[in-house]
């Protein structure tokens, strides 16, 4: 039977004429094709052929066609690429189970007698039967959490028992061990990694019903535990779920993350690490409370002038920059300030003193975000006091001034023009007014994330 054109494709032809002005021809089409439809409903009836396939019916033919075998071979690329990773994955385990039982094999043979010996067999044989199955299954089964459940349950019993027997270096290695896992996985895949280590509670939280041992290990005066601890904890703050998780119990572990950051040399990497995990748990609007009692922006806004003499580095500059403007969307941040206007307006003129130094450009966007947040009808007589509208237009006109030479040094003028533009030509409501709406953001914002970023540096390693 001669295929008939389908209503998607009438709609095609509508938009067609519309956009192309040709007003009468698409008035006679849908006049046409509205008489079309009830001659092609009675020919259904009577089972008789209305359209003969013209050179344009068979191009529609042809083009949907070709889209439904696009979309089957999407989907297959779709299902090999799943299919790819996994058995990534096993081959990485693998190779990782034949490194300790060559590590194992090389114990007994110097004579290390090992109590547990029938345990790990079992257990090795176990993960490399899984391994088998998936490797030999023709078939995409949703198997990738089932890789990584194995290497976390193993790598969990591991850590509880470098804990009770207190072997700092065991406790280092697994760690990093995991960490270095965790780097490893294909970065659309990390979100389900964090919600695969919370569900596990890797770090024995839920069990335990404490973090006693988690601060206990950050009190430890190493940097190589510190290291292992923090860059790992970074990790599982990379989502909002793992974030619920360390605070589930209450803020100690923030606190005391907070405390080793103020007593760490400036730009060093296990102070990266630090903000890196405090910027992270600003998500949870429960946690700003701390900030504010270890007074946090005005320590970082004294770190970032800091770096004007010594140089800091610049992903301390950057995350410290944007934990401020984190801190003040939260409506404890705004409370707090509405009750101690002597604060508010100290900042409101740091900040637009700092603007006009040189800074870098993302820490000179976080402040102009800064000022934004504080530009409401709450802080209006303060505002006022501080001629902040004003000096915006004076810092717009200073900037549009500045000379650029590279293309880059062009593109972040734009981008900080364009960022004024957009903050503070518009009318300012009152923000934060809506019931969770803080956390809300955060969440709308990793809902929106594809893909995951852990933090590493190249001098990690002294």
């Amino acid at each position: 039977m001669p295929t008939q054109i389908n209503e998607n494709e009438i709609e095609l032809i509508k938009d067609f004429l519309k956009e192309r002005g040709y007003t009468s021809t698409l008035e006679c089409f849908i006049k046409e094709d509205n008489y079309k439809k009830v001659e092609r409903k009675n020919a259904k009836k009577k089972k008789i052929e209305v359209y003969a396939e013209s050179k344009f019916t068979k191009y529609l033919k042809t083009s949907r066609e070709k889209i439904i075998k696009y979309t089957k071979l999407e989907d297959s690329y779709k299902l090999l690429e799943k299919k790819y990773k996994t058995i990534l994955q096993c081959a990485r385990q693998s190779f990782s189970i034949s490194i300790n039982c060559l590590e194992l094999l090389k114990d007994i043979k110097n004579g290390n007698n090992k109590d547990n010996l029938e345990e790990i067999i079992e257990d090795y044989k176990s993960q490399i039967g899984k391994y088998h199955k998936i490797l030999m299954n023709d078939t995409w089964d949703e198997t990738t959490r089932t890789v990584n459940e194995a290497i976390i349950k193993e790598h969990k019993n591991n850590l509880k028992k470098a804990i009770n027997e207190k072997n700092n270096d065991k406790i280092q290695e697994i760690l990093l061990s995991l960490r270095i896992y965790s780097l490893q996985i294909q970065p659309d895949l990390r979100k389900n990694l964090i919600e695969e280590l919370v569900d596990n509670d890797i770090l024995n939280i839920k069990e335990n019903n404490s973090v006693q041992y988690i601060l206990d290990l950050l009190n430890i005066q190493s940097y190589n535990i510190r290291h292992a601890v923090l860059s790992f904890l970074s990790i599982i703050a990379s989502l909002i779920k793992g974030v619920e998780y360390l605070s589930s119990i209450d803020n100690s572990i923030l606190e005391k993350t907070i405390e080793i950051m103020k007593t760490t040399e400036d730009g060093q990497v296990l102070q990266r690490f630090c903000i890196a995990f405090i910027q992270k748990m600003s998500v949870k609007e429960s946690n700003i409370q701390s900030f504010l009692k270890y007074g946090l922006i005005d320590w970082f806004i004294k770190l970032i002038l800091r770096s004007k003499n010594n140089q800091i580095h610049i992903f301390c500059l950057d995350f410290s920059s944007a934990l401020i403007a984190n801190i003040l969307q939260s409506n404890v941040t705004l409370d707090f300030l509405e009750k101690n206007i002597a604060v508010c307006k100290n900042l409101i003129e740091t900040f637009l003193k700092m603007i006009k130094e040189k800074i870098h450009s993302s820490v000179l966007m976080h402040f102009l975000i800064c000022l934004n947040l504080l530009n409401i009808e709450k802080f209006k007589t303060i505002n006022e006091e501080c001629q902040l509208n004003e000096k915006i237009k004076e810092f717009i006109e200073f900037y549009e001034n500045i000379d650029v030479v590279t293309e880059n040094e062009k593109f972040e003028k734009k981008t900080v023009l364009d960022l004024c533009n957009s903050l503070f030509n518009n009318n300012n409501k009152e923000s934060n007014n809506d019931e969770g709406g803080y956390e809300n953001k955060f969440k709308e914002f990793e809902n929106e994330q594809r893909e995951l970023i852990f933090e590493s540096f190249q001098d990690e390693i002294s």
